[in-house]
């Protein structure tokens, strides 16, 4: 099988948010209780909060208001969002893994009773479900069709709420068409939703189509005849440059990945995945570990220099430090960690990038598309 069973997030730039234009959670919650702020922007000011890297303070609001407002759907969706956010991160590091899993599903779950028709809701929860189902595959639970199906089924939902949208059509296709039969697979319905993608996203359809392409099928050519025919496309130009560097060929994905963030600039972590793929290059070939390791570090620095928000800076940051430990830098390891901390405590410590759905502000939808069972 092409794929390998991981979780990865991808978020697609923003711009970091002032942390003199954030409220000191005492204040706010002062004011609350004045009736000073109108409930339905504390999900943005939490948000905002935790974007500043802020996230005890953005859950004490949040947990305050809901005492008293048991019914905002809103600030159980913001707060399903900080809970999953901590998955990976904080002083507990993954010590409290399934903890914030849960907490994330329950929160959601309770915003999805609330406002059942709302399919940001929806699509958020099936990402918590996804994640739910395969820590409980990891832990020995057997019934690995039965937590398939619970994901399918969550993807589905979405689908009802919103036939088009084209990211659960396409975690659809992955499921049904890149699993093994003995795991629910079902090419039948994974030809269904990728004829049906196609028609709706260009992109995201050869995307599907690629997934449902034999293990033997040339990639790299299919993915050049789509940029060809998108000339331009940031997203098409990503998706070459990312088949090119899994089969080992660094020089001509680079190229391609440093086209796509030509051709859309906001796409900044193009350069936290060229780095990505530098460490991991450096992990398996020892020879190549100090030219890859520099590498890394200058793809690192420029997307610093890009301004990100806090919880990605401090993530960046964090993985300068792993640089440091590996090559025996242990104090400068120590001290990059400490700045990574004072950004954010809860930073991601994993090697995934944080996934982007966790940083669309409150009320839009989530449309960036990582995928769940590639490597990279």
């Amino acid at each position: 099988m092409r794929h390998s069973f991981l979780y990865m997030g991808g978020l697609r730039s923003a711009k970091r948010f002032s942390l003199s234009a954030v409220l000191c959670v005492a204040v706010m919650i002062g004011i609350l209780s004045c009736g000073g702020i109108n409930a339905k922007d504390i999900s943005q000011t939490a948000f905002d909060l935790r974007l500043s890297g802020k996230v005890d303070e953005a859950k004490t609001l949040l947990d305050n208001h809901l005492a008293d407002n048991p019914d905002d759907a809103a600030a159980y969706y913001e707060l399903a969002r900080l809970h999953l956010y901590t998955v990976t991160g904080g002083p507990g590091g993954k010590m409290g893994l399934q903890e914030s899993i849960s907490k994330s599903l329950e929160a959601i779950e309770t915003a999805q009773r609330i406002d059942p028709d709302n399919v940001i809701y929806c699509f958020f929860a099936a990402r918590v479900i996804f994640m739910n189902s395969y820590m409980a595959m990891q832990s020995g639970d057997e019934d690995i069709k039965g937590q398939v199906k619970k994901i399918c089924d969550a993807f589905d939902a979405v689908l009802e709420l919103k036939p088009d949208y084209g990211e659960a059509l396409l975690h659809l296709v992955e499921i049904y068409g890149g699993l093994p039969e003995d795991m629910g697979a079902d090419k039948a319905k994974a030809e269904q939703y990728a004829k049906k993608l196609e028609e709706h996203d260009a992109i995201l359809g050869a995307k599907a189509r690629a997934i449902l392409m034999p293990e033997d099928a040339d990639l790299i050519d299919f993915w050049k005849k789509i940029v060809e025919k998108h000339q331009g496309n940031a997203a098409a130009l990503e998706a070459l440059g990312k088949v090119y560097l899994r089969e080992g060929k660094t020089e001509e994905g680079i190229k391609y990945m440093e086209q796509a963030f030509e051709a859309d600039p906001s796409q900044t972590l193009l350069l936290l995945d060229m780095a990505r793929y530098y460490m991991m290059s450096a992990r398996r070939d020892v020879s190549l570990k100090e030219t890859m390791l520099s590498l890394t570090e200058k793809a690192i620095n420029r997307y610093l220099a890009t301004d990100p928000i806090a919880p990605i800076e401090a993530y960046s940051i964090g993985l300068l430090a792993k640089i440091k430990y590996w090559t025996d830098s242990k104090e400068d390891g120590k001290k990059l960690e400490a700045e990574a901390e004072k950004i954010d405590m809860y930073f991601s410590r994993a090697s995934a990038i944080p996934g982007s759905a966790l940083f669309v502000a409150p009320g839009e939808e989530s449309h960036h598309h990582t995928y769940m069972f590639q490597p990279f």
